[in-house]
């Protein structure tokens, strides 16, 4: 069927009037389109995180330079890492431009890895760009005794981390698997805000995965009390604030751990990217990578950055489909080493620490019996 996706061994029908797009689409210019229009950009992830932060950053400054200037607003619709958002939009969503999606960058691992919840192909989708390429930490507290990360496959560091689908927990869990390592992986955490307090607190040695850049912004303590030392980064480029720690990729002799831990340096670099649907005619796709690339030279847009404390980094659109191919392209092998290592067990935070730390347990609700 053409117009079906194929996902869990269901196929997901769509309307044909998505499929087939507006009528005389193709005949107007992008600015004669979005003239006088909105643009809704939709958030996969709660308000006041790096996404949200990002996305309003993006919306606020990207529309001076999309033709027919129209308006940009935002929308948060969190859940599953953004699959709820994207599901939708892709599924359901317009495929006209006036739908952006600010989605998670682990989408194309979720669907190479074959996750529950995916309904979307992230191939298809149309990639304007991303603003950011955060490098990804782990660090480790200095009195821990733990220097590089190959030190924990002789002295176990206690990890925190909120849940199994977090990169808190991918990062040490590909750790264990591939390098022997010794870490205590406790999942649960309320949130990234809580496991950096119990880093504080001394009640875990280590944080899994932790944006540098937030660190410096957020947590500048942990750099000038000398609390922490990086253990390892996870990114294709070293940050320039971290010239001798080394990348994750760096510590795999193994071509196929070294592949994997390619795979998760693809996956960081994605960043915070802006997306839309398929079926968008070309020109509007060309008018809002432009836009993109616009706003990351507007000095309005540079000093806002600097406002909100984010490293502009960007990478264009086009770059970004390459890597989500690349992803979608990753070798079996490659894939079941993946899944083994994250369907690895973890200690849960309630029975690790005081409970009002660690989410709640979800009470099952019972069902009433209808009357006979």
């Amino acid at each position: 069927m053409a117009n079906a996706l194929k996902t869990g061994g269901r196929l997901l029908a769509l309307p044909l009037a998505l499929a087939l797009g507006a009528p005389g689409a193709e005949a107007q210019s992008a600015a004669q389109f979005y003239k006088g229009k909105t643009i809704l950009v939709i958030v996969g992830a709660s308000a006041g995180g790096s996404y949200d932060t990002v996305a309003r950053m993006m919306a606020r400054n990207m529309q001076r330079h999309v033709p027919g200037k129209p308006n940009m607003i935002v929308q948060n619709r969190p859940g599953a890492s953004s699959r709820v958002a994207a599901n939708w939009l892709y599924n359901a969503g317009p495929r006209d431009g006036t739908v952006i999606g600010s989605f998670s960058q682990t989408l194309g691992l979720a669907q190479v890895l074959g996750q529950r919840g995916v309904q979307y192909d992230a191939a298809k989708f149309q990639w304007i760009g991303t603003p950011i390429q955060p490098v990804s930490v782990m660090v480790a507290r200095r009195d821990s005794g733990i220097r590089n990360l190959l030190d924990t496959r002789d002295k176990e560091l206690v990890v925190g981390a909120t849940s199994t689908t977090g990169a808190n927990f991918i990062y040490p869990a590909l750790a264990n698997y591939l390098f022997d390592t010794k870490l205590k992986i406790v999942i649960g955490y309320k949130g990234a805000t809580q496991v950096d307090l119990a880093l504080e607190r001394g009640e875990v040695g280590a944080r899994g995965s932790a944006t540098w850049s937030d660190i410096k912004n957020t947590r500048s303590h942990w750099v000038s009390d000398k609390l922490i030392h990086v253990l390892v980064q996870n990114s294709l480029k070293k940050h320039k604030d971290l010239p001798d720690v080394p990348r994750f990729v760096d510590l795999a002799k193994d071509p196929d751990k070294r592949a994997v831990l390619e795979l998760m340096g693809k996956v960081a670099s994605i960043g915070r990217p802006m997306l839309t649907n398929r079926g968008v005619p070309a020109d509007r796709i060309k008018a809002l990578r432009a836009a993109f690339g616009a706003t990351m030279k507007d000095p309005k847009f540079l000093a806002d950055a600097t406002q909100v404390k984010v490293e502009v980094n960007p990478m264009g659109g086009e770059e970004i489909q390459t890597l989500v191919a690349e992803i979608l392209a990753t070798p079996e092998k490659v894939i079941g080493m993946t899944n083994a290592a994250l369907a690895r067990n973890a200690t849960q935070c309630r029975q690790f620490t005081n409970p009002k730390y660690c989410r709640s347990k979800k009470k099952k609700k019972k069902k009433k019996k209808k009357a006979s």
